[in-house]
Parts: structure tokens; sequence; C-alpha cells
């Protein structure tokens, strides 16, 4: 997932259920280089 998707896929947030957000960045999240990254950009409290 680049970043630019995942900026794109944040704006959806306010329409989740419950604040449920899964990241899935094409494979095993846990190894994708920018997942702290990505991480630090979900809002508390959604």
């Amino acid at each position: 997932m680049t970043e630019e998707m995942f900026n794109k896929a944040m704006q959806l947030l306010p329409l989740t259920h419950d604040g449920l957000f899964f990241i899935s960045c094409l494979f095993e999240p846990t190894i994708h280089a920018n997942l702290i990254n990505f991480l630090e950009k979900i809002p508390l409290g959604i």
C-alpha cells in the first residue's frame, strides 16, 4: 500500500462502523516498511 492510498483510505474513517479499520498492505501488514508511520496517522477515539 502506498502512502497516498493509505491517506485516501483514512478519509473513509468517519464512515466505518465503530471505528473499525483494517490494514492489509497487500500482504502481512506487520512487515510493511511504513507500518509504524501508517499507525501513527490513525487518530485515537474514532
